[in-house]
């Protein structure tokens, strides 16, 4: 299958106005870490930021051309250290069940991880997503931190934080 992250700058219109749709979500939250939290991604160009938009085919459609923007990832390349930090991940509303969002993700976190010393990231506590970071930290022998009542959530309760690292001695 072709990758489908494509330069979040492509889908930007797009992208703004489906994060605009969402910002006031239980799910924005989780995405910005804190509540109330209604700033919307900056998708400009700059060094050292990767923005990509996950897209897939339309599955409404019989034109194999035709795509569907399903979500967002967004990291930093720090040179001087040779790590990546700083993700963002985000599955829009319309994501199809079987989307390519998951592989697509998948293999850039392991991209990252074979050609980088250090890769790290946070999640908020209750995240759908922990099973699956969990997974791939626990196959690339990395370590996870649980911070205890980080933020509230839109409800007023605390939430944990998780920091996710996973370091490759070869690089």
């Amino acid at each position: 299958m072709n990758k489908m992250l494509i330069p979040a700058l492509c889908y930007k219109e797009e992208m703004l106005k489906k994060f605009a749709a969402e910002m006031y979500s239980d799910k924005y939250f989780l995405y910005m870490g804190y509540a109330h939290a209604h700033t919307l991604p900056n998708l400009d160009d700059s060094d050292h930021n990767y923005r990509w938009a996950i897209v897939d085919k339309d599955p409404e459609s019989d034109n194999p051309d035709d795509m569907i923007l399903i979500g967002y990832l967004a990291y930093r390349i720090y040179s001087d250290t040779n790590s990546v930090e700083n993700f963002g991940l985000y599955a829009f509303d319309n994501t199809p069940k079987d989307s390519c969002l998951g592989t697509d993700v998948r293999d850039k976190l392991i991209e990252l991880i074979n050609t980088y010393h250090r890769v790290s990231w946070r999640m908020i506590g209750g995240n759908p997503i922990q099973h699956a970071y969990d997974w791939v930290v626990k196959k690339y022998n990395g370590n996870v931190v649980q911070l205890h009542d980080v933020t509230k959530d839109l409800q007023g309760n605390y939430r944990d934080e998780f920091i996710y690292e996973i370091i490759n001695p070869e690089r």
